[in-house]
């Protein structure tokens, strides 16, 4: 029997209550090793592969989509991957406790969810508050890499971030990556390339500087994207 079909986006407002965190100590063979999130991990293609490519970091998949999650769960433990843990829930709500401090090293961001209109921002993976709450969550010198084939959306995460003092863009304000910056193809990549939308990518440095307010972005963000397409917020 074939899985069955899981619709694209999903609300992760619609969770209730926090996701309580698992027993870290015995998630991974080695919980000493550096540990890496993918968010928003879908069918956990990257983070499966990422696992097998570097044994020597502990990847942590979150998903709200429970067949996904469930499937991704099932595969770790049928191949017994010792280096990767899959969450169901939304875990935003429940920052900075779900992870211990400053245990994150790295953050993949990667084609979220752009939710377009206006009335649906609140729902995307870095609105409100969210980066105050990861901020104890985050080592320094961690890296956020992000991604999106959506103008609108890659420009918006780039000025949430850029607007910031606890993170760096490796490639200067105002600027996307000039190349892809993960060595290993998303799904969600490879169906952008196959229908010819250009991809952003971004990379972030955290330097655990004091915090900035959360900013209020300006009214129109427009720049350039690959490929020339523009977006406006």
């Amino acid at each position: 029997m074939s899985p069955r079909r899981v619709r694209t986006h999903a609300n992760p407002l619609s969770w209730r209550g926090e996701v309580p965190p698992p027993d870290w100590t015995r998630a991974f063979a080695d919980p000493s090793l550096p540990w890496a999130v993918d968010w928003g991990m879908g069918n956990g293609v990257f983070l499966l592969a990422s696992a097998a490519r570097s044994p020597d970091w502990n990847w942590i998949g979150i998903e709200v989509r429970k067949p996904l999650a469930d499937r991704v769960a099932e595969e770790i433990r049928a191949r017994g991957i010792p280096n990767a843990f899959a969450v169901w829930g939304n875990v935003a709500p429940g920052l900075p406790g779900y992870f211990p401090s400053r245990s994150l090293r790295r953050i993949y961001a990667l084609f979220p969810d752009p939710w377009f209109k206006k009335k649906h921002e609140k729902r995307r993976l870095l609105a409100g508050d969210f980066l105050d709450r990861l901020s104890p969550c985050v080592a320094p010198g961690a890296e956020f890499l992000l991604s999106s084939d959506q103008p609108t959306l890659a420009q918006w995460m780039r000025a949430k971030l850029d607007a910031r003092r606890d993170w760096e863009n490796l490639d200067g304000k105002g600027n996307y990556a000039p190349a892809r910056a993960i060595e290993i193809p998303t799904e969600w990549e490879r169906h952008a390339e196959k229908a010819g939308r250009p991809i952003a990518w971004l990379r972030y440095r955290f330097s655990g500087a004091p915090l900035s307010p959360s900013p209020r972005l300006p009214p129109a963000c427009i720049s350039e994207f690959p490929g020339g397409r523009k977006g406006v917020r």
